[in-house]
């Protein structure tokens, strides 16, 4: 794991009925930080089903995916995230 990645919750990116991605950064770089919903209590359910999609995420190459960066930890709350690159669009108007 990471030491510590810094989350911008005034910045989302998207949500689920499981998670929310926010904008962050890991060791300066700008980064989309995936934390999860756990009503301030991670069950073990919830722990493998981090673990598996951190596995998952881990072996995806491709121009076409985003890459993952690996697991971190929130430093407001000391929960597991999933740090994946940021996507920059740069519309050309």
């Amino acid at each position: 794991m990471f030491a510590s990645v810094k989350i911008n919750r005034r910045e989302t990116f998207g949500e689920g009925s499981f998670s929310i991605v926010y904008s962050g950064t890991y060791n300066g770089v700008q980064a989309a930080v995936k934390t999860f919903k756990a009503n301030g209590k991670l069950t073990e359910e919830i722990l493998k089903a981090i673990e598996k999609e951190s596995i998952m995420s881990s072996k995806f190459r491709h121009q076409n995916i985003i890459n993952f960066y690996g697991k971190g930890t929130d430093s407001s709350t000391g929960h597991p995230v999933l740090v994946f690159e940021r996507l920059v669009v740069a519309w050309n108007c």
